[in-house]
């Protein structure tokens, strides 16, 4: 009679145990979350290409002088504050020039800004560099400035982050060299409802809408055109398999089947033990 009680007993623990590992069991690993999974040792030199001006970027001009006269410059330096320069020598306001606002020189929809004595200058279409150099021999030429130095410099290049990321919007950099790594980082890296095999950038091209796929997992991505980023570029997350599935089921219907399923798990567990000590 012992033996038959210590065989049930042993029995229960069994199917408790059993019930246990049941729900405990161990999937699969899911690695589609780690980034860079193929390719790294492959992985090319970056290169980087300077970014062409384009209409409505905001630039910041600051020019000096090699010479120990610093306030020859003064003058054309305000216009990155909202003055400028009038024809007389005199500091005129933004609303008077039309040039420049409170922050720098905005490049309107023709691709020109308004410089102070040079007036309408092309800027959309050309490099920093290439611009600053323009300035420096036309302003040289005219003898308003004796052997000037330019800086050009971009102010708030916007890039749109959007999809299943942390924080999505649009993320401002300082720095001419935005890659995808930064623009993710700045919208708090990809939800777990992100796939880092599928992100797509939208781009501008001569007026024309041009789409490109990113796959996270494979480091080849470094050689897309799109790895470094350009000013208003879209970058775009795409959802994984959860949020699908999320977006195809009731949330409440998923909600009472798993309740349902746990309920009825719990009732064949009593009926099977009801079962067994009857037997």
């Amino acid at each position: 009679m012992k033996s038959f009680y210590t065989h049930k007993c042993n029995l229960l623990i069994y199917l408790l145990l059993v019930l246990l590992s049941a729900c405990t069991s161990t999937k699969k690993i899911n690695t589609e979350f780690n980034y860079f999974q193929k390719g790294l040792d492959s992985a090319q030199e970056i290169k980087f290409s300077p970014l062409t001006i384009k209409p409505n970027d905001l630039l910041n001009i600051q020019i000096s002088s090699n010479t120990l006269n610093q306030e020859q410059v003064a003058l054309f330096n305000a216009a990155n504050y909202g003055g400028s320069v009038s024809p007389n020598g005199g500091v005129m306001n933004q609303q008077q020039f039309g040039g420049a606002n409170t922050f720098g020189f905005l490049v309107d929809e023709e691709g020109f800004i308004k410089y102070p004595m040079l007036g309408k200058v092309k800027a959309a279409g050309i490099s920093r560099d290439s611009l600053a150099h323009y300035l420096e021999d036309a302003l040289a030429i005219k003898e308003y400035i004796k052997e000037p130095t330019i800086q050009v410099r971009f102010l708030q290049l916007k890039v749109n982050v959007l999809g299943e990321v942390k924080s999505p919007g649009t993320k401002s950099f300082s720095a001419d060299r935005i890659t995808i790594f930064d623009a993710i980082s700045a919208a708090g890296d990809l939800s777990d409802r992100g796939r880092r095999d599928n992100i797509t950038v939208i781009r501008e091209v001569s007026g024309q809408k041009k789409s490109y796929q990113i796959n996270l997992l494979n480091t080849d991505f470094i050689n897309s055109p799109v790895f470094q980023l350009q000013q208003n570029d879209v970058v775009y997350v795409n959802a994984n398999y959860i949020k699908l599935k999320e977006t195809n089921f009731d949330p409440q219907f998923q909600r009472d089947l798993q309740i349902g399923l746990s309920v009825a798990s719990g009732l064949s567990f009593l009926i099977n033990l009801f079962l067994l000590f009857k037997k």
